[in-house]
């Protein structure tokens, strides 16, 4: 099993934000909308979405590993490079052989934007 979520970088970290009742969430300063924001919606007085919290490290994708190339890296979302390694870290923790042929391994994936 493995996850990412807002405030911590896998499920023991979530667990124990949990056990400690701490949020993961928080209020966006102005340059942290400003860096993942269009100024265009910024800019529209209905939008109010300041709450969220940033991933980080998603620009440390190791593409070789997953055998793409950088650019091709470059041009995927960074969410889809993010599941990409939570589901070899859920298939490490699971002791799943990925060289295997024969190994059979079903992936539930919840993801919410």
């Amino acid at each position: 099993m493995a996850g990412v979520f807002p405030g911590c970088n896998s499920i023991d970290e979530f667990w124990t934000m949990l056990q400690e009742g701490r949020s993961g969430i928080a209020t966006l300063s102005d340059d942290e909308l400003r860096d993942c924001v269009s100024a265009e919606l910024l800019a529209n007085t209905r939008y109010v979405r300041r709450m969220g919290r940033l991933t980080c490290g998603v620009d440390l994708f190791d593409h070789t590993f997953f055998g793409v190339t950088s650019r091709e890296a470059s041009l995927t979302d960074p969410q889809h490079r993010l599941l990409l390694e939570i589901v070899y870290r859920a298939c490490e923790d699971a002791a799943v052989n990925l060289r295997s042929p024969d190994e059979t391994i079903a992936c539930f994936i919840a993801a919410s934007d």
